[in-house]
């Protein structure tokens, strides 16, 4: 089955994200995903749409249990009607 998460990452530097939300297919790739950082900019990967810097993963991405044991993630399963209102106001976004 096809998910959605919204990850927050808790670091201190400012040039990792500390937002990432998450489209995983029923396999448990990335098809879309989008890193909000600190001072507020985004960065977007999807078959529509990419930004400079950012990649999808080459690996699988673990189910939520697993990413909830390392403590410098919070991560919270996401409805798709979430997930896209962010991803579609981003990739409309004109520069």
């Amino acid at each position: 089955m096809r998910s959605y998460l919204r990850v927050e990452w808790i670091h201190k530097n400012d040039y990792d994200p500390v937002l990432i939300y998450f489209d995983i297919d029923e396999e448990g790739w990335e098809e879309r995903k989008i890193e909000i950082f600190r001072d507020g900019s985004a960065k977007i990967i999807g078959p529509d749409a990419k930004s400079a810097g950012i990649f999808l993963s080459e690996e699988k991405i673990p189910n939520i249990s697993a990413i909830r044991r390392d403590s410098q993630f919070t991560p919270i399963a996401i409805s798709k009607e979430e997930f896209y209102d962010v991803y579609n106001k981003l990739a409309n976004k004109k520069p």
